[in-house]
């Protein structure tokens, strides 16, 4: 009897390891069959279950990174949004450099961190500053050391002058000038949200231009309400104005990077601050 069992189990160890050998081959083949995956630039890695799988994550289509049919659109909304905006200088003792865009014919919005006062620029610069240029964005000359009585300061909020060059028999400024405007914020308008598009005027030191950035947060804890956006603008960009579909919201504040104690930079971008009346629209009051 002990003999009969021998040979029943040593056969049941045989058929046991024939049927892991041919799992064992089928395996390999169906590996071999696998064809081998292609590494991408734009690959993110996604955990399914405990699982770690590559797929493929293209760029989204956008004015950052436009289809051959999106281009003329992107390249139109730049041309106006451009054509809106000036760069400010004040010159004197307390001179200083901005951007800022036209609406309204006659209005120029720009941040309110000059190094002179709203109310020193309404009292004839104080001795601080003396006279003002607005140039185009592409440097061409609109106004060239003129004196200050071309305008008055007729709103200040945090992070924002708006400025009122006047109209003359009943046409604005700017617009007897041709420069033309843009429409901006009524508290009405769609605001972005973090993932959002929008247009950002930056410059090179000379020349301005539009980046399409995105949109990371939305901050409203703070005496000034702003957007931060994934870039960091060059400096001389402030007061630029920032566009959502194709509207002004905002006007570029400052820049910032994050650094670890040891000082190495772990993350750089800006912050713009949201025209006031975008405050109301985005608390519902």
């Amino acid at each position: 009897i002990p003999h009969a069992v021998s040979e029943a189990n040593m056969k049941r160890s045989l058929a046991t390891i024939f049927l892991f050998g041919l799992l064992a081959l089928a395996a390999s083949q169906m590996v071999a069959c696998t064809p081998t995956p292609t590494a991408h630039a734009n690959e993110q890695p996604v955990i399914a279950g405990a699982t770690l799988i590559i797929t493929d994550a293209p760029p989204v289509p956008s004015c950052a990174n436009p289809t051959p049919d999106m281009a003329p659109t992107c390249d139109e909304a730049a041309r106006r949004i451009l054509a809106s905006t000036v760069r400010v200088e004040f010159h004197g003792p307390a001179g200083g450099i901005g951007h800022g865009t036209i609406v309204g014919g006659r209005y120029l919005i720009t941040h309110n961190h000059y190094p002179v006062t709203a109310a020193a620029l309404n009292n004839g610069g104080e001795g601080v500053v003396t006279a003002v240029s607005i140039l185009k964005a592409s440097g061409g000359i609109i106004l060239l050391k003129a004196p200050l009585s071309y305008f008055k300061v007729v709103r200040e909020e945090p992070e924002m002058l708006l400025l009122d060059f006047q109209a003359y028999s009943g046409v604005g400024f700017f617009d007897s000038l041709g420069v033309p405007s843009i429409e901006w914020s009524d508290g009405t308008t769609l605001l972005p949200m973090p993932g959002n598009e929008v247009a950002q005027v930056n410059w090179d030191g000379s020349t301005a231009r539009v980046d399409w950035v995105r949109v990371t947060t939305v901050h409203l804890d703070s005496g000034a309400a702003t957007i931060e956006l994934d870039s960091f603008v060059e400096q001389g960009a402030s007061g630029g104005g920032v566009f959502y579909n194709g509207v002004h919201i905002a006007n570029n504040w400052t820049r910032q990077t994050d650094r670890l104690e040891s000082g190495e930079s772990v993350r750089q971008y800006s912050l713009a601050a949201l025209n006031p009346a975008n405050v109301l629209a985005m608390t519902g009051q």
